[in-house]
């Protein structure tokens, strides 16, 4: 999700340069397609994705926190379990995914963890396939002449 917020902000700032509207009106039809597509695709969710990235691209604050803890599912993992490796171990917090999961489907709807889980993998799949086309496009119209 980090990774396809960082896009869809690229993707915008570039269809919107000046100097790459001469690349843009090379694209054929298939491309020009693909590319509106994508574009339209990541400015309509744009927040959707930016909530995501902010979620699990490192901004997972107290405020996330206490918020996951309160709303854990009742069937939630929240042990705590010691290794020991001869002379070396360490403990395995068994409830950290449970927290990261908690705090990361909150905002999306559904009926079940799982649900969201597999709605916010469909979003994703979708946003890398329009980034895969639309990266596509500059390649096949604009870097392919240029590396001979």
């Amino acid at each position: 999700m980090a990774t396809l917020h960082e896009f869809t902000i690229a993707l915008d700032e570039l269809d919107r340069l000046p100097s790459f509207q001469p690349v843009r009106s090379a694209f054929n039809e298939v491309a020009q397609y693909h590319w509106a597509r994508a574009l339209k695709y990541f400015r309509k969710h744009e927040s959707y994705v930016a909530r995501m990235r902010h979620h699990v691209g490192g901004h997972f604050g107290k405020q996330a926190a206490d918020l996951a803890v309160r709303n854990l599912d009742s069937g939630s993992i929240d042990s705590i379990e010691i290794v020991s490796y001869g002379s070396a171990g360490g403990a395995k917090l068994l409830f950290a995914s449970e927290i990261a999961a908690t705090a990361t489907l909150r905002n999306i709807k559904g009926d079940s963890s799982q649900a969201k889980a597999r709605k916010m993998m469909r979003r994703a799949i979708v946003g890398y396939r329009h980034a895969v086309w639309a990266v596509d496009c500059i390649i096949r119209f604009y870097l392919w002449d240029r590396f001979g």
